[in-house]
């Protein structure tokens, strides 16, 4: 169903497809996508369980250029699993189809749909449903997160973004500075102007720029889709903690957990990382889970996106509960950890450490925990890593030297995996 505001926004997105893609960087490079790394997704949404190769599918509700399809098409390209990717501008399809092509990706089925118009498309049911950056671009959203939800199976998962309030008031003064100065009907050409010519007439001091942080350029010289998308959009509503668990409520989803990087982390929902004061934590710790990620927006204040996973269950995470689980690095460690524990041998420092923008951690250099960092490989459960730091550290296997290592390994996790540095697998799932 089309009307006024989702015709601007069809028309914005036919003219300036979203995101800015060239196919023929897919030669050279993937794009991944924060929610989409299959041990993520696993981890969070299917208790670690899932195989990606019994019929997964997949579905990417308004894919745009085809991040999100692209990068899960070609993690599940050798398997049988199926994605689907929707979006009602065909300038977007377009170059979603061409960066698979030049992919070879064969696992993708193209929809030219709005996504409003799921019920009625019969394209089945799926595992798995990406939606980023779509809702809140709707006149309604919860019609476009019930139709979401009328495609999921019961035990399925999706992965959402929609705007943060707090973060995003910069953006929405200049919005609102830019309705006064011009109409919708105004060219393209004419309205970007306009957008450029404000902004470098803004004063040094203004929100704005310091909302723009350290890199003030990037926003003074960004792309005409860039721009367009941030400051000239037909529909854009921005959501607030409290608001966006009201919004999945009236959907019966429960949210599962926020990921993504940087500001967007989870670790920057939790009230631990901003409050010093043992007795203000505790406090906030008896609140409800809602209320303490609330509580933790409002102290950061500067969240500009809220990216998270969601589902109709509660119980969908991994937990460490046993040791014949499967540890899976990710980021530094998925690339670094042999090599970190080459150097660890080698060198006088009384630590090992390990460190990136997202954050660092610090471990014993000892036998146990260098052992763990070379046999960090994605397959061997909590049981066979406790074994190699046994035989590392010249210790008798008994029943106590176990349960102390794999407590220590526990720990170890506990922070890897609070930067998403790690995550868990049943083992049945390989």
């Amino acid at each position: 169903m089309m009307n006024s505001t989702t015709d601007a926004v069809h028309a914005q997105y036919e003219e300036l497809p979203y995101p800015a893609r060239n196919p023929a960087d897919e030669q050279t490079r993937l794009i991944t996508t924060v929610t989409e790394p299959l041990a993520k997704m696993n981890h969070f949404c299917f208790r670690g369980r899932e195989s990606f190769s019994r019929n997964f599918r997949a579905l990417c509700a308004g894919c745009g250029t085809g991040d999100a399809a692209i990068y899960l098409a070609w993690q599940l390209r050798a398997t049988n699993a199926e994605i689907v990717a929707l979006d009602f501008s065909s300038a977007s399809l377009a170059i979603a189809k061409a960066r698979a092509e030049i992919r070879g990706l064969k696992n993708i089925r193209w929809v030219q749909a709005s996504l409003l118009d799921l019920p009625q498309l019969d394209l089945g049911q799926f595992d798995y449903i990406n939606s980023i950056g779509v809702l809140h671009h709707l006149p309604n959203p919860a019609a476009g997160l019930r139709a979401l939800t009328s495609v999921l199976h019961d035990d399925g998962a999706l992965a959402l973004m929609v705007y943060a309030h707090y973060g995003r008031t910069a953006i929405y003064q200049v919005q609102e500075l830019l309705r006064l100065l011009h109409t919708e009907k105004s060219p393209t050409t004419e309205r970007l102007r306009q957008a450029r010519a404000l902004l470098q007439s803004l004063p040094a001091d203004h929100w704005y720029w310091l909302w723009a942080g350290d890199d003030p350029e990037h926003l003074a010289n960004q792309s005409d889709t860039e721009l367009f998308d941030r400051l000239l959009h037909a529909c854009d509503r921005a959501y607030t903690v409290p608001q966006l668990y009201e919004f999945l409520q009236s959907a019966d989803l429960h949210l599962i957990e926020f990921v993504g990087e940087g500001a967007e982390s989870a670790t920057y929902y939790d009230p631990a990382k901003y409050l010093t004061d043992p007795e203000l934590l505790r406090t906030v710790r008896a609140q409800p889970r809602a209320t303490q990620h609330a509580i933790a927006e409002l102290l950061y204040g500067r969240h500009l996106r809220h990216a998270f996973y969601a589902s109709r269950r509660r119980d969908t995470v991994m937990m460490f509960a046993n040791d014949g689980v499967v540890l899976v690095p990710a980021g530094p460690l998925e690339t670094m950890g042999a090599l970190l524990a080459d150097s660890a041998r080698n060198s006088t420092d009384a630590n090992l450490h390990i460190s990136t923008t997202a954050g660092s951690i610090t471990l014993p250099r000892e036998p146990a925990y260098i052992a763990w960092l070379a046999h960090l490989d994605g397959k061997k459960n909590a049981r066979d890593l406790v074994t190699h730091a046994l035989i590392a550290s010249q210790l008798a296997d008994t029943s106590e030297q176990r349960t102390r290592f794999t407590e220590q390994l526990r720990d170890v996790f506990v922070e890897c995996h609070k930067l998403g540095w790690m995550y868990l697998r049943a083992h049945s799932s390989a």
